[in-house]
């Protein structure tokens, strides 16, 4: 072959081999979402302030997330002599454009792309280390980037494990890890954060935003507040999410040390914000920090900058607390029962109250996105069934499929040895499944219109839960209307 055809062939491979990874990348892109921002003196904020006795775990899901989300927060409790650990969910190894630009190679065999996540181990161990945090200050988990969610979803035992998209590993792969060989289902994640937290005894914990685009900053959350509801520690750790992805935030891009981090208004309704302030030096050593995870700055430095300014930003959405009378459930109208007294409960993260025509509801989270169709998402407690609906502002809802998630929790039962429901409705059918066991379609009621997908689920089915984290995601032609973020649902005594 000539060297103009090898050269040919090369770039020919080059290009395919492109291709082939951005369709394994697109289920791991952030999924279409609102976009917004503002100054964070327009909105109502509330200064964090460590105290002197506090104990301060960092959460992150993946190597940078610790700097980008609590550098200033890490400094400032070093300074103060309070313990600090951070612990990384994953080694970040999915990321194969960074490695990419990085290396200017692919890592294709799952050896190079174990390396990567090595890689960006050291990576972290010296982003650490220049905010002061040592190295036995530092916990890794091990578990697959991009997958962890998907574990959470629908790898609980006795399920078989979750096998990583690029490393093709079923278990913890690192020697670094807190638990070498931990098989990939969630019940090994459950059990590594309650052992860190059980350790630690944490009176401040930080981590990823539930809202986040994200699937391993949702992942941890919820991993984290399963965790927190069943490790009883005294005083309850006061819980800090921060966020990191969010389709057009921050802005602007790049280097801005002297600018406030924006407060993201994508979500609707009475944030609690929470600002630390950062000096000058604290900003240089957040960026001197973050120019140490060089595989991510090579690939995404415009963007990664972007969160290297004076103010961190903390924030949960307010708890709501509707009463009252509840219509009857569109789920069970047909069946001709008078509408007694709704449920009194109220949904503690991503909520906001919106009244409708005689009756009330619980519209859940993010302004809703506009494909094909407004998509919003109500919640509902009425007859012994939680009700999840979605609706749209164009009739697309018989096209649609949909996914709805309802994994319930009570304090005398372990999490993993609870129902865990997930009900998919398609054009042609309905499926529901208790993890991967498949359950008679009656198990739920599901009414479908055009304009809405309602589905309602009996407590009795979830075993009558003190809390529930409940999800629904509705796509078109395999494309998703939204992203899967989720509502955590506390159930009245």
């Amino acid at each position: 072959m000539t060297s103009v055809a090898c050269k040919a062939a090369k770039s020919g491979m080059f290009l395919i081999t492109l291709l082939a990874l951005l369709v394994l990348a697109v289920p791991l892109l952030p999924q279409h979402a609102p976009t917004g921002w503002t100054s964070s003196t327009d909105l109502p904020i509330r200064p964090l302030t460590l105290r002197a006795h506090d104990r301060v775990l960092v959460l992150a899901p993946h190597p940078d997330d610790d700097v980008l989300g609590c550098g200033g927060v890490i400094q400032q409790a070093l300074q103060m002599h309070l313990p600090v650990r951070v612990c990384f969910l994953t080694c970040g190894d999915a990321n194969e454009w960074s490695f990419l630009t990085w290396s200017h190679r692919m890592p294709v065999t799952p050896g190079a792309v174990l390396a990567m996540g090595g890689r960006r181990h050291d990576e972290a161990v010296r982003g650490e280390a220049r905010l002061g945090q040592p190295a036995d200050g530092l916990t890794f988990l091990g578990y697959p980037d991009a997958g962890t969610l998907a574990m959470f979803t629908s790898h609980w035992r006795p399920s078989p494990p979750y096998r990583a998209v690029f490393t093709r590993a079923t278990s913890v792969p690192y020697r670094f890890a807190l638990r070498p060989g931990a098989p990939y289902v969630a019940n090994s994640v459950l059990a590594d954060l309650t052992q860190v937290i059980r350790n630690f005894r944490p009176t401040c914990i930080f981590v990823s935003h539930p809202l986040d685009q994200n699937v391993d900053h949702r992942a941890l959350y919820l991993f984290t507040r399963v965790v927190l509801w069943h490790v009883h520690l005294v005083p309850k750790p006061r819980l800090y999410p921060y966020l990191v992805h969010m389709s057009g935030w921050p802005k602007p891009g790049g280097l801005h040390p002297d600018l406030d981090l924006p407060v993201c208004t994508a979500f609707p309704g009475d944030v609690c914000w929470k600002v630390l302030h950062l000096d000058g030096p604290e900003v240089a050593v957040c960026e001197r920090a973050i120019r140490a995870h060089q595989t991510q700055m090579s690939y995404s430095a415009t963007y990664l900058l972007s969160f290297i300014r004076r103010t961190e930003l903390f924030g949960d959405l307010k708890e709501v607390r509707p009463g009252g009378r509840s219509a009857q459930p569109a789920s069970v109208a047909t069946q001709e029962r008078a509408p007694p007294s709704g449920e009194s409960y109220r949904v503690e993260v991503g909520t906001t109250l919106s009244p409708a025509p005689g009756r009330r509801r619980v519209d859940i989270s993010v302004e809703p996105v506009r494909l094909g169709g407004r998509e919003w998402r109500f919640l509902r407690c009425a007859h012994g069934y939680l009700e999840l609906g979605l609706q749209y502002a164009r009739p697309i809802a018989l096209e649609t499929h949909a996914v709805f998630h309802f994994f319930g929790d009570r304090s005398d039962r372990p999490f993993p040895r609870m129902p865990h429901i997930t009900v998919s409705v398609s054009p042609i059918s309905t499926r529901v499944y208790d993890g991967r066991k498949l359950l008679p379609s009656r198990t739920v009621l599901v009414r479908r219109t055009d304009h809405e997908t309602v589905v309602g689920v009996s407590l009795k089915s979830l075993a009558f839960p003190r809390h529930v984290l409940v999800s629904a995601l509705s796509s078109v032609g395999g494309v998703n209307l939204d992203y899967d973020w989720w509502a955590t649902v506390t159930m009245p005594r």
